[in-house]
């Protein structure tokens, strides 16, 4: 950059108050005829003018002498000029190279930077991935501990004085039901026992009921009819409240074998907590309705047959609409009671087995297993149905093979074939 500043030395200039003489370079076509020849006076001397030639020469050294100081100051400030070039060069490159350090720690920081920030994200992620094995696990073992305390709890949701409460409460409905029947229902002339084994009815008889009404008067004919619903009644709330599995009966007895096989051999505490917990899986809480399982055909049905056998002036589809139209709302409570019932005995209480009992027409009667409901100690001391439910309690005894102890918490109610009889 120092060419920018520098200025050539000026070329040395004639002055007229020079001593060398300066040489004329013109043509000689151009060089007028001399003095002499021309007739002229030469000029004067030199020496004749001597004031006029001192003036002139003194001008031209103080204008060289003024030239000269400047072209010194030019070269003076030129070299000045050089040298800030040269500081100002080496200025930028220090800055020009402290300008690439630092781009050069700015793109290593960067770099820096972005290894952090992945090796940070990847932290998290793992860290993430971590948590939600840990979560997962969590929720295994809270889901084991869950599982295991329902096995070790012993704690009974419903107690056994509930329960008793409950089958009393159903006991009623089914008295007043049948006692409704025997008093509204219009019944002629019962079916013969021959007539009877025509039917399907047949299999609803565990009594030669037929013998009896044709045989009784108008007084025990209510009370027959009444006490031979009550028992079909009582029949079918059995079948349903021992049912493990209301809809399909035979997994229902496949379980029951399985549990007593359970009881006799396994821990008395989780036989309890197995049965309550298999039972509540069988049929969930939303599917558990009078209307999924169809409940009042299960009790509609048969009845309609037993009351044909009785007497009863109606059959077939039109006997099942009368009964309904007038009687549906009764059977529902009763349905659902025995559900209730079901639920109970099957799901709430654990720490003992609580069974329904019923005691079937034809057998003998044992005053340590039922109850007489009219207490007339006939001659005969044959049963001929149950009219109320009762209930056996069993404590699970622990060791194998060890029975569980059964005592009858409330014992069934029956009517005899004597208290029937004229």
């Amino acid at each position: 950059m120092s060419w920018l500043w520098s200025t050539p030395d000026p070329a040395p200039r004639s002055t007229r108050g020079s001593s060398a003489p300066s040489q004329d370079h013109r043509s000689p076509r151009s060089s007028p005829a001399s003095p002499v020849a021309q007739g002229i006076a030469p000029p004067a001397s030199p020496d004749a003018y001597p004031s006029s030639r001192t003036r002139h020469g003194t001008k031209a050294s103080g204008s060289q002498d003024r030239l000269l100081t400047e072209l010194s100051q030019l070269k003076t400030e030129n070299q000045k000029i050089k040298q800030n070039n040269i500081t100002l060069e080496r200025r930028v490159d220090a800055h020009t190279s402290t300008i690439n350090d630092l781009r050069g720690k700015l793109s290593e920081s960067e770099k820096n930077q972005r290894n952090r920030a992945h090796h940070s994200l990847q932290e998290i992620q793992n860290l993430q991935s971590s948590l939600q094995n840990t979560q997962n696990l969590l929720a295994a073992k809270t889901h084991e501990l869950v599982s295991a305390e329902l096995f070790l709890s012993s704690t009974d949701d419903d107690s056994v004085a509930d329960a008793r409460k409950e089958l009393e409460a159903l006991n009623h409905e089914i008295f007043q039901f049948a006692a409704l029947l025997s008093e509204t229902l219009a019944f002629e002339r019962p079916l013969t026992i021959s007539e009877t084994a025509r039917t399907r009815g047949i299999d609803l008889l565990e009594f030669d009921v037929c013998r009896l009404l044709h045989s009784a008067d108008a007084e025990k004919t209510s009370l027959i009819i009444q006490v031979s619903i009550q028992s079909l009644i009582c029949r079918v709330c059995t079948t349903i409240i021992s049912s493990w599995c209301i809809d399909k009966p035979r997994l229902s007895a496949d379980l029951r074998r399985l549990y007593d096989a359970f009881c006799r051999n396994g821990p008395s505490q989780i036989a309890g907590t197995w049965r309550t917990i298999t039972r509540s899986h069988i049929h969930p809480p939303e599917t558990f309705t009078v209307e999924n399982f169809q409940l009042v055909d299960q009790f509609s049905t048969p009845l309609i047959q037993l009351l044909r056998v009785l007497g009863w002036n109606k059959h077939g589809r039109e006997a099942r609409d009368a009964l309904l139209s007038e009687y549906r709302d009764r059977l529902v409570v009763i349905c659902s009671a025995t559900m209730k019932i079901n639920k109970l005995f099957g799901e709430h209480i654990s720490s003992v087995d609580l069974e329904i009992k019923r005691i079937q027409g034809g057998d003998e009667f044992d005053p340590s297993r039922m109850v007489d409901e009219y207490e007339e100690n006939g001659v005969s001391q044959v049963v001929f149905g149950t009219t109320d439910l009762g209930i056996v309690q069993g404590e699970r005894q622990d060791g194998k093979g060890v029975p569980n102890k059964r005592f009858m918490l409330m014992k069934p109610k029956v009517v005899l074939v004597s208290t029937l009889e004229n």
